[in-house]
């Protein structure tokens, strides 16, 4: 199934929402690389995704390699909080501990407020 997001600047951050199902990496990248292509576009250093209601089934491999394609793609966006549904947070520590140990600056978290006081 494919990944469904929309991409709109909000203040001085980047807001993503997207849905749907992040099972392929080919389909994931295609959705990371439109959202750093955004924020450079605008000059964007912070990044706030809503994927509460994203489903996140890629492998252990990919998730490395999806980390590993975001760091050389976006090494100057600043930070990226991403809200996940809290039955996907262990999936989404690991992205955020891999994501982290690449020198990128991510924070996956269900709450919002804790994700906005984040990105501030």
């Amino acid at each position: 199934m494919k990944i469904d997001y929309q991409i709109e600047i909000a203040g001085d951050f980047l807001k993503v929402n997207a849905t749907g199902v992040a099972d392929k990496l080919e389909d994931t990248l295609q959705y990371v690389e439109a959202v750093i292509e955004m924020a450079a576009k605008h000059e964007s250093k912070k990044i706030f995704c809503n994927e509460k209601h994203l489903k996140h089934k890629l492998d252990t491999f990919d998730t490395v390699r999806l980390a590993k394609q975001i760091k050389a793609a976006a090494p100057r966006v600043v930070r990226v909080a991403v809200l996940y549904d809290k039955n996907e947070l262990e999936a989404g520590n690991f992205y955020e501990t891999v994501t982290n140990n690449r020198g990128l600056f991510f924070m996956i978290t269900s709450d919002y407020d804790k994700a906005m006081e984040w990105l501030r």
